[in-house]
């Protein structure tokens, strides 16, 4: 609007002036005088105030535009800013812009990122020119100053005026001499033709420049639409991509799942295997096999060959412990050796097998207190029934072969009382009682009066002359002749703790535990673990026993691995170890029965080497 407006005021300045031509005064030239008459028919330019903004050229404020104004502006990420920026890699208080007599100047308030003019990090205030690019983070700013700019365009337009006036007076010129040839009248009619083709040209671009913004709007739709469309195909695209992913996803998962599932299960018949609980683990594998037939096949096959051999050995072991529980000996005794040879189950083993043990002397305990009920025919049925039971274990029992003799004769007694037995003479009773209340001359006579008649009274004779001989100088026995007349004591008491048992362990016990630590320390662990074995039968909780026993299996299981190590590559060196063992443990023992199979095991696989 405004430019039309000129255009008018610019037509009719020049319709007046064709109405009043100007002359020269008195002085002037032609051309000065129309220079003069068109620089005044020009519209002079408005004056601009300096500008400047910046424009967003790269990043989340694409095309935005920010005009600076005030002293002092702030840009950065805190909305408080005057130039909020929605970006993270951008800093709070960022970027501070000041505007001095100079121009704007840009400082760095210690931001994360830094700030850069034009690639460049600035480490101080640095005055802005038009066309600097301003880096913040991933955000890029253009500066543009308007100022700048409004100097160019009056430079321009000074020069286009000045051209003009030039031209203008060269075409005055030109109409005067046309004038002093043809006349006034054909300088004044130049001017209207001149305008009206200027009018016309410019109504001409004005139309095209319309039809050019109208081909680009076009041009701009397409593109807009094909770019929607684009964008949709890939929406879609990525939509069918994630559903995609998301199925694998959930596969993986319960994929996951399900080997955790079976993982936790064979940790679980491990744990049973470790217990020695076969059964469980057997039922536990099968049930892997069957659902994962390539779920670790070769360990649980291998597990599964194990449990053919063990779960009947566990089965048989929990019928003996069961039976133990009852004291029914036989019973136990049978299921015991059902038991085939076992390296998962060999300490449960041995521990029944003591446990049989422990039964047995327990029974015979119950059976020795039935043994006075003579006239008590259910009693004497029961000790007949219980020594049977340890019969069944231990053949030649010397005490149950007695109690089966009592129990015989009572019950014919009582059958048959017409003709009752012959009552039987135990003198070597008696005996017993009074060695055991400590009346030694008493317990003397009464085996020395019976000692011809009976041959138990006899042996019991033995007994208390080799008891007595040893008692005597028992301040000055050795180990094992505390372990001997310990063992008498045993046998003259049947059993049963006596007053010369304490006395015999309050002087036994000080000097084997010396004699034990001296055979420690002296390298000799077999005598060490033979006293430590010794002074447990004496007294089961002795810590010094127990202590060193812990030393010496010890030993021996790191001298077996030792020799287990090297029977392969060098057998003589293995044997001399496994011999060791056998030494340093009493026999019974694990490893020392482990050591005996090694070398058994040695021995035949050098006899082919012989051959």
């Amino acid at each position: 609007m405004a430019a039309s407006n000129s255009k008018s005021s610019r037509q009719r300045s020049l319709r007046s002036s064709e109405k009043r031509p100007v002359r020269a005064s008195s002085g002037e030239t032609p051309s000065k005088v129309a220079r003069q008459a068109f620089s005044e028919e020009l519209p002079q330019e408005e004056a601009v105030s300096p500008e400047a903004k910046l424009v967003c050229v790269e990043g989340s404020q694409l095309g935005a535009e920010y005009l600076l104004a005030g002293e002092e502006m702030v840009v950065g990420r805190s909305p408080e800013n005057a130039i909020p920026l929605p970006d993270n890699s951008v800093s709070r208080k960022h970027l501070l812009l000041r505007q001095t007599a100079e121009g704007w100047m840009a400082s760095d308030m210690g931001s994360g990122n830094g700030t850069l003019i034009n690639e460049k990090p600035i480490n101080e205030e640095t005055l802005l020119k038009n066309g600097d690019r301003i880096i913040l983070g991933d955000t890029e700013f253009e500066f543009v100053s308007q100022g700048d700019e409004g100097e160019r365009r009056s430079a321009k337009g000074s020069g286009s005026g000045a051209a003009l006036a030039v031209k203008g007076g060269v075409s005055q010129t030109e109409a005067q001499k046309q004038r002093s040839a043809k006349g006034s009248g054909s300088s004044a009619a130049l001017e209207p033709r001149r305008s009206s083709r200027q009018s016309l040209r410019a109504r001409r671009q004005q139309q095209e420049g319309m039809e050019t913004k109208k081909k680009r709007r076009k041009l701009l739709l397409g593109v807009l639409g094909f770019m929607l469309i684009l964008l949709g195909v890939g929406v879609v695209v990525k939509w069918k991509e994630a559903e995609k992913q998301d199925e694998l996803r959930k596969r993986m998962l319960l994929q996951q799942q399900y080997e955790e599932e079976l993982n936790a299960r064979f940790q679980d018949a491990k744990n049973f295997v470790r217990v020695d609980d076969w059964l469980k683990a057997k039922d536990v594998f099968l049930g892997l096999q069957e659902e994962a037939p390539s779920y670790r096949m070769d360990e649980i096959q291998g597990f599964l060959k194990e449990a053919e051999r063990e779960v009947p050995n566990q089965m048989a072991m929990s019928a003996a412990e069961d039976a133990l529980v009852l004291l029914e000996l036989k019973e136990a005794n049978t299921r015991l050796g059902e038991v085939t040879e076992t390296k998962h189950q060999y300490e449960r083993l041995m521990k029944l097998k003591q446990k049989l043990q422990e039964a047995l002397g327990k029974k015979v305990a119950m059976a020795k207190n039935l043994a006075s009920q003579t006239t008590n025919r259910d009693s004497m049925v029961k000790l007949n029934t219980m020594a049977d039971d340890i019969l069944a274990v231990v053949p030649m029992h010397r005490d149950a072969m007695d109690l089966q003799g009592i129990a015989k004769e009572a019950l014919h007694r009582i059958d048959h009382p017409v003709r009752p037995p012959p009552v039987p003479e135990t003198p070597w009773v008696a005996v017993s009682e009074k060695y055991k209340a400590g009346e030694m001359e008493e317990a003397v006579r009464l085996v020395s009066a019976c000692a011809p008649k009976h041959a138990r009274c006899k042996k019991m004779q033995s007994l208390l002359e080799e008891f007595s001989n040893k008692d005597r100088r028992i301040e000055a026995l050795s180990a094992q002749e505390f372990f001997a007349l310990y063992e008498l004591d045993r046998q003259l008491s049947e059993g049963v703790i006596s007053i010369h048992t304490r006395r015999i362990v309050s002087f036994a016990i000080p000097a084997v535990e010396k004699r034990a630590r001296e055979a420690k320390l002296g390298g000799h662990l077999g005598e060490a673990a033979g006293l430590a074995m010794g002074l447990l039968k004496m007294d089961s909780k002795n810590a010094t026993a127990q202590s060193l026993m812990d030393e010496v299996r010890a030993k021996a299981k790191e001298t077996y691995l030792r020799a287990y190590t090297l029977r392969a590559t060098q057998p003589e060196q293995a044997e001399q170890f496994f011999k060791e063992v056998i030494q340093m443990l009493p026999k019974g023992e694990e490893y020392a029965q482990r050591a005996q199979e090694q070398l058994r095991a040695l021995k035949r696989d050098r006899v082919p080497d012989e051959e």
